[in-house]
C-alpha cells in the first residue's frame, strides 16, 4: 500500500468527513489516499489515526437515508446512484463494531459539496440561503421509487440465501407489501365502478337495440351478395380491394353479373334468425356457388360477418 497526495478526497468523502468532525469533533476522523497493489485508487477512513474497516474503500459517503457513514465497495448501476458498502460509523456516531454490509443511496455530487462547505464554514459566518425552493428535485419520487424496489430485490436475494435481513431492506419491504395492497385496492374500486357502468349501460344498450333493430323486409339478399362479391367490405388494405374507380365499376359490374347468374342458376335460400329482438342474423345459402354468408343486423344496419363453403347438394323442388 502506497500512500500519495496527488489526489484529494471526493466531494462525497470530504461531505462525511466534516460530518463526522461536526457530530464528533474530539475522534479526530481524516481520510487517507493509496494506491493498491493492482493501481486502484482507494480511500482509508483514520479514527483517532486508527483505520476503520479492513481494507480501502471506492468513496467513504454520508448514506442520507440512514445518517451512517458507509464505505463504499462497489456500484450497483453504471450512474453510480446506488452501491454497496461497509457501515464504518453509525448515525449516532459511535463506531460500528460488525461490519454490516448495506445498500446506500449515493448522495448527489453538488449536495455533498454544499454540505462540506456548510459544516466547514466558520461559526459565526451567515449562510446564504438561495431564493429559490431547494426541496425535492423534479426527480426525488422516482428515485426513492427506485430505491425502495431496489432494497426490496436485494431483500429477497438476501433471504433466498438465508441471511438476516438489515433494518433497510427490512423497510423496503414493508413499503413495497404496502404498495401492492395499495394497487389492489385501487384495482378493486376500478373493476367495481366499471362493473356498475356496465349494469347502466346494458339496460339502455338493450332497450337502444330493440328500438332500432331492423326488419326482415329491409334485407335485401341480392344487393347484399352484390356488396360481397364486389369486395365493399374488404378492408383497404386488403390485396383483393378495388383500388381507383375503373376498378370499383369493373367489380361492380362483375359482382353484378355473378350474382345474377348465380341466384338464377340454383337461386337461393333466406333464413332469419332473431336475437331477443334486439337484433338479428341472417344467412342466405347459395347452391351454386356452395357457399353461406351471414350477416347481423342491428341498430338500424346490417353487417357482413363472414362466408363459410357448404357442401353442394341436391336442388329443392319448390
Amino acid at each position: 500500500m502506497a500512500l500519495t497526495s496527488d489526489y484529494q478526497p471526493s466531494a462525497r468523502t470530504e461531505a462525511a468527513i466534516h460530518h463526522l468532525k461536526k457530530i464528533k469533533p474530539t475522534d479526530g476522523y481524516s481520510a487517507e489516499i493509496y494506491l493498491s497493489s493492482a493501481g486502484r485508487r482507494l480511500v482509508l477512513l483514520r479514527r483517532r489515526n486508527v483505520q476503520l474497516g479492513d481494507t480501502g474503500f471506492d468513496e467513504i459517503v454520508l448514506d442520507p437515508d440512514t445518517e451512517c457513514v458507509v464505505g463504499v465497495t462497489s456500484y450497483i448501476d453504471p450512474v453510480k446512484k446506488f452501491g454497496r458498502g461497509v457501515v464504518l460509523v453509525e448515525s449516532n456516531g459511535d463506531v460500528c463494531r460488525s461490519n454490516r454490509e448495506v445498500r446506500v443511496t449515493m448522495p448527489p455530487i453538488d449536495t455533498a459539496a454544499k454540505r462540506g462547505v456548510r459544516n466547514n464554514r466558520p461559526k459565526n459566518t451567515p449562510e446564504r440561503r438561495p431564493q429559490h425552493n431547494e426541496g425535492r428535485g423534479a426527480g426525488g419520487p422516482a428515485q426513492s421509487i427506485n430505491g425502495v424496489s431496489a432494497d426490496a430485490a436485494d431483500a429477497m436475494a438476501a433471504f433466498a440465501r438465508g441471511e438476516r435481513l438489515s433494518e433497510q431492506q427490512n423497510r423496503a419491504v414493508v413499503l413495497l407489501g404496502l404498495g401492492l395492497i395499495g394497487a389492489t385496492i385501487i384495482f378493486k374500486v376500478l373493476a367495481s365502478a366499471l362493473f356498475m357502468i356496465w349494469i347502466l349501460a346494458f339496460p339502455l344498450a338493450f332497450l337502444y337495440g330493440i328500438q332500432t333493430c331492423p326488419t326482415n323486409d329491409s334485407f335485401d339478399p341480392k344487393k347484399e351478395l352484390k356488396r360481397v362479391m364486389r369486395g365493399h367490405n374488404l378492408p383497404e388494405d386488403h390485396p383483393d380491394k378495388p383500388k381507383g374507380w375503373v376498378a370499383e365499376g369493373v367489380a361492380r359490374a362483375v359482382a353484378t353479373v355473378t350474382t345474377e347468374l348465380a341466384t338464377g342458376i340454383s337461386g337461393y335460400e333466406v333464413e332469419m334468425w332473431d336475437l331477443v329482438g334486439a337484433a338479428k342474423v341472417a344467412t342466405v345459402r347459395v347452391p351454386s356457388i356452395n357457399a353461406e354468408c351471414y350477416w347481423v343486423g342491428a341498430f338500424g344496419r346490417w353487417t357482413y360477418v363472414m362466408q363459410r363453403d357448404i357442401e353442394p347438394r341436391a336442388r329443392v323442388e319448390r
